[in-house]
């Protein structure tokens, strides 16, 4: 039991993010500062998802420590779609807001990013014989 509790605190992380992504998504007032650029917005779904993936990452990688990084990095990624599409969703119920496809696109590309490097950094330790090729 108490093994179980310890497992479960890594969460902590992905589920205060979790929750930082969804009250910021319930603001529900117009834009109190000028973009940059246009479609900054879209840069910022991209790099709040990149974020989300990584410490997604650290979760996910402690609590099944005995799968496959490549497992891992398909759960991470089914994790950010659906919490993408249901934030998404989410934001279509305030005045000011939308859900808008655009930016779920860009909420999954930030993911897939991650995923990606993560991805990138697991093969060269393969290459380099840190980790077992089994796994």
């Amino acid at each position: 039991m108490k093994k179980i509790f310890f497992k479960c605190l890594y969460f902590t992380p992905s589920v205060i993010y979790a929750y930082l992504i969804y009250y910021f998504s319930a603001i529900n007032k117009p834009q109190i500062f000028k973009p940059p650029f246009p479609h900054f917005d879209k840069l910022l779904h991209f790099a709040e998802y990149f974020f989300f993936a990584a410490v997604l990452n650290f979760s996910y990688s402690r609590v099944f420590n005995t799968i496959s990084k490549i497992k891992i990095l398909i759960c991470i990624m089914l994790t950010i779609a659906i919490y993408g599409a249901l934030d998404e969703w989410h934001q279509s119920f305030f005045i000011y807001r939308s859900a808008d496809i655009i930016d779920y696109l860009f909420d999954v590309l930030g993911g897939s990013a991650m995923c990606g490097i993560l991805y990138f950094f697991e093969m060269k330790k393969m290459e380099d014989g840190k980790i077992r090729k089994d796994n």
